[in-house]
């Protein structure tokens, strides 16, 4: 069962003792994350820091669920799960490449966000957002407009040059009970019962390599009457980018610091906008509507009045 799960995710190669559901993009390479069954950890070496249900240090995390498992994460390679027993794998696999993954990026020096991220035409957009803004509701309604989907919960950034690439996730789609997906998704399954959200396979809208990111939009709920977009500026983007780094308490001080410069290239090189939505929306299609009025300003495209 060691490491027989082979797929590459996020822009890294990964060897799993665990199969994760809807890593859809096989890999052969060596991989740059080993995942395995095993002990974790009581204790982290000192200095060490409690950041609610994690413990974090510079080069390792101890991550516990008392619903699921605990997760010990070590110097960005390492990946250690002991679940709760009788847990399913799929459970244990959500957290797995959730907030676990998120510590493995930080101590791997990687930007990610907290955001939905789709394509079109070779330009990627993200939606930055809480858990609740929107963001993978937006993802489906540009999805069923012909967008594909590279993530609907993080997105990994790496450079190229002067330009900002996405990297693909997984090949799934997470919505509350009552939403509805695109055609062509898989069967809706429970994720993480008792969250009020579904999961679903969503490879015929996955775009399985990077995309230049073209324009960032941070999901605002707010107590307006229709949707719109207010582009904000630098300073703005750069407070907006860094409350929405992936799993933040699972960095260390020094990791934070490190990250600034990246940060600020990102939105020196990025369009970023709020995007306000009604507070009680459930039409998410009118969101859609000004995101792609938008992207065609950004573009010098013609509008569709």
């Amino acid at each position: 069962m060691d490491e027989q799960h082979r797929f590459r995710a996020h822009g890294l190669e990964f060897a799993s003792a665990i199969a994760v559901p809807h890593a859809v993009v096989p890999s052969v390479a060596p991989p740059d994350i080993r995942i395995r069954l095993g002990a974790v950890p009581d204790r982290l070496p000192e200095p060490a820091t409690a950041r609610g249900r994690a413990v974090v240090s510079r080069e390792e995390v101890v991550i516990r669920s008392v619903r699921i498992g605990d997760y010990w994460i070590a110097r960005g390679e390492e990946l250690v799960v002991a679940p709760v027993p009788g847990r399913s794998l799929a459970d244990v696999a959500s957290l797995l490449m959730g907030a676990a993954l998120g510590a493995a990026l930080h101590q791997r020096g990687a930007l990610a966000l907290h955001a939905g991220a789709v394509s079109r035409d070779g330009r990627a957009v993200l939606f930055l957002g809480r858990s609740g803004s929107g963001k993978s509701s937006s993802v489906a309604a540009l999805a069923r407009r012909g967008f594909t989907i590279l993530d609907d919960n993080i997105a990994v950034l790496t450079e190229h040059g002067r330009e900002v690439v996405v990297e693909p996730g997984v090949a799934e789609l997470r919505l509350v009970n009552d939403a509805v997906y695109p055609s062509g998704c898989g069967e809706p399954a429970p994720f993480l019962r008792g969250l009020g959200k579904s999961r679903a396979a969503i490879q015929s809208h996955f775009q399985p390599s990077p995309v230049t990111l073209s324009a960032i939009y941070v999901m605002t709920p707010v107590a307006v009457a229709t949707p719109a977009v207010r582009p904000m500026t630098r300073a703005e983007a750069f407070g907006a980018a860094q409350t929405h780094v992936f799993c933040r308490h699972l960095r260390s001080l020094e990791q934070e610091r490190q990250m600034f410069p990246a940060l600020a290239r990102l939105v020196a090189t990025v369009p970023f906008a709020e995007l306000q939505r009604p507070l009680s929306t459930s039409d998410h299609g009118l969101v859609a509507d000004v995101v792609e009025h938008d992207l065609r300003r950004l573009f010098g495209e013609p509008t569709r009045d």
